[in-house]
C-alpha cells in the first residue's frame, strides 16, 4: 500500500517522465525493474476500470531485469508489429509507441493505426484536429450562405445588465438587456433596452422600458423573422422574465417570441478554426458585441464558399 505522504497525481498527463509504473519499466524496449521504494501514485484510467491507483517508481533508480541480451534479442525476433519504430520519422523508442489512427479516418479494426513517437503523436494529433476543423468550416459556410439567401434572417446581439455581487458572492439576475437587431446586412432593425426589473431597482438603465410596453414593437418587427444570436442562451433571460410575468399568452408571442435561435459562435468558432495546442480544441472567440459586427461575421464566414466550392 502506498503512504498518504506520497505525492499523488491525477491522470496519466500529470506524471512526470522520470516516474513510471512497474509495468511499465517493464515495458521497455531494454526492461528495468523498481531500484527504489515508490516514490508517488497515480489515478487514472487502467485495463480493469476507468479509475484505477497506480504506484510510481523512479526511473533513475531502477535497475536491468534479469533477462540476457540473448533473451531480449529472442523477444524482439517475435515481435508481430513494431511497437518501437515510429512508422513516421523512424525514431527507436525505448517506451512502446502509441498506435494512432486519424478520427477523420473510418476505423478499420485489420488495420489498427500507426505507431508514432510523442514527437510525430502530438503533429499528427494536431493535423487531425485541423483536418476535424476544416469539415466543420465547410458546414459553418453553408450554414451561413443559407442565412443570407433568406431575407428574414435577422442578428440578434442581448446585452445584459447584472448588478455587481452581493458580498456572498451569489450571481445575480439581469435587471435590464438592450436588444439590437439587424439583417444580414448590417441594417438596423430594433435597438431598446427593456426592464427586467421594478422601476425602483438600482442601477436600471433610464432609458429602459418595461419589456411587457415593449413586446408588440418587437413582435412586429422580429416574430417572423430567422433569429440569429451569439449563443442560443442570449434571450434565456427574456425567456424567463416573460415566464414569470405574463399572466396568459396574447397576440404579441409571448415566450414564442424568444423562443428559438441559431447559435452564431460555434460557426465562428469553427470558421476561424483558432486550435489551442495544448487541448487540440477550437479557441472560444470573442463576442462581437454589436448586431451589425454579427452581421459582418456572418457574411465573412459565407464568403467561405466561393473559395472553397465543394
Amino acid at each position: 500500500m502506498t503512504s498518504n505522504a506520497l505525492r499523488s497525481y491525477d491522470g496519466w498527463g500529470q506524471v512526470p517522465e522520470h516516474l513510471r509504473t512497474r509495468t511499465q519499466l517493464s515495458d521497455l524496449d531494454l526492461p528495468r525493474v523498481p531500484g527504489g521504494p515508490v516514490r508517488a501514485c497515480v489515478t487514472a484510467p487502467g485495463a480493469v476500470r476507468r479509475r484505477e491507483t497506480f504506484d510510481l517508481f523512479d526511473l533513475r533508480e531502477s535497475a536491468p531485469s534479469p533477462a540476457s541480451a540473448n533473451q531480449l534479442a529472442a523477444a524482439a525476433a517475435r515481435r508481430t508489429r513494431p511497437e518501437y519504430d515510429c512508422a513516421h520519422c523512424g525514431a527507436h523508442t525505448e517506451s512502446p509507441l502509441v498506435r494512432f489512427r486519424p478520427q477523420t479516418q473510418p476505423t478499420d479494426p485489420q488495420q489498427p493505426g500507426r505507431p508514432l513517437c510523442r514527437c510525430c503523436l502530438t503533429i499528427a494529433r494536431l493535423r487531425d484536429a485541423q483536418a476535424r476543423c476544416a469539415d466543420a468550416r465547410r458546414l459553418a459556410a453553408q450554414w451561413a450562405a443559407a442565412r443570407l439567401a433568406d431575407p428574414d434572417t435577422t442578428l440578434v446581439a442581448v446585452t445584459a445588465t447584472i448588478p455587481p455581487p452581493p458580498p456572498s458572492g451569489r450571481v445575480r439576475k439581469p435587471i435590464a438587456a438592450r436588444i439590437e437587431a439587424c439583417d444580414s446586412a448590417g441594417a438596423r432593425i430594433v435597438d431598446v433596452t427593456v426592464a427586467l426589473a421594478g422601476p425602483r431597482t438600482r442601477g436600471l438603465p433610464a432609458d429602459a422600458v418595461p419589456l411587457l410596453d415593449a413586446r408588440p414593437m418587437l413582435h412586429h418587427r422580429l416574430g417572423e423573422r430567422h433569429r440569429v444570436t451569439w449563443h442560443t442562451s442570449d434571450l434565456n433571460p427574456l425567456r424567463e422574465h416573460v415566464a414569470r410575468t405574463a399572466a396568459e399568452p396574447d397576440e404579441h408571442g409571448g415566450l414564442e417570441l424568444f423562443a428559438h435561435a441559431d447559435a452564431l459562435a460555434p460557426r465562428v468558432a469553427a470558421w476561424r478554426g483558432e486550435i489551442d495546442p495544448g487541448t487540440r480544441s477550437t479557441r472560444t472567440p470573442l463576442h462581437p458585441g454589436r448586431a451589425d459586427r454579427m452581421a459582418l461575421l456572418l457574411r465573412r464566414i459565407a464568403d467561405q464558399t466561393k473559395e472553397d466550392p465543394t
